[in-house]
């Protein structure tokens, strides 16, 4: 290895002295973002808020549930 390689090897130190509580920083905050990232995807995906069984229901369960809805609707709209 030449001077240029040593030369090259104690620039990069100095650098590293030189901003060595920035590049903490930026090595801290990859740290917490990558473990951040690996928590949230690990956690098990909650069902959707909008109708989140309405794929496990029967044909016939839809059609009764339309039923009391429509008779629901007649009541308010018999009272107004």
């Amino acid at each position: 290895m030449g001077m240029d390689g040593q030369y090259m090897i104690w620039m990069i130190l100095q650098f590293i002295r030189e901003y060595r509580p920035l590049l903490i920083v930026l090595l801290a905050s990859a740290i917490v973002a990558y473990l951040a990232t690996r928590i949230i995807r690990s956690r098990p995906r909650a069902p959707p808020l909008a109708y989140p069984a309405i794929a496990k229901k029967t044909p016939e369960q839809r059609a009764v549930e339309a039923e009391s809805e429509a008779k629901r609707i007649r009541k308010e709209y018999e009272r107004v």
